[in-house]
């Protein structure tokens, strides 16, 4: 089994709301990398609102080479953590 690779990565957007909370953290996904490289249904393993919202919105842009196995494109459950951190 060979995993996806990420080819294209869209960063999330802060909404005016978590930037006047001062809200910070990490957004884990899951989702399905499909044969055809594009994420699939993406839902949030823990809710924090006014940030996984956003990042479903990013991860719905991001663009992935398929997952492999014996060669042939297969869809691929994926894991992935959002960092939100204020600068």
């Amino acid at each position: 089994m060979t995993p996806p690779t990420l080819l294209r990565e869209v960063r999330p957007a802060y909404t005016t709301e978590a930037l006047f909370a001062r809200t910070q953290g990490s957004v884990y996904l899951e989702l399905i990398v499909r044969r055809d490289g594009t994420p699939r249904d993406i839902r949030s393993l823990d809710a924090r609102v006014g940030l996984d919202q956003q990042a479903i919105l990013a991860v719905e842009q991001w663009r992935f080479t398929p997952g492999r196995l014996n060669g042939v494109p297969v869809d691929v459950l994926v894991t992935v953590v959002m960092d939100f951190r204020l600068q």
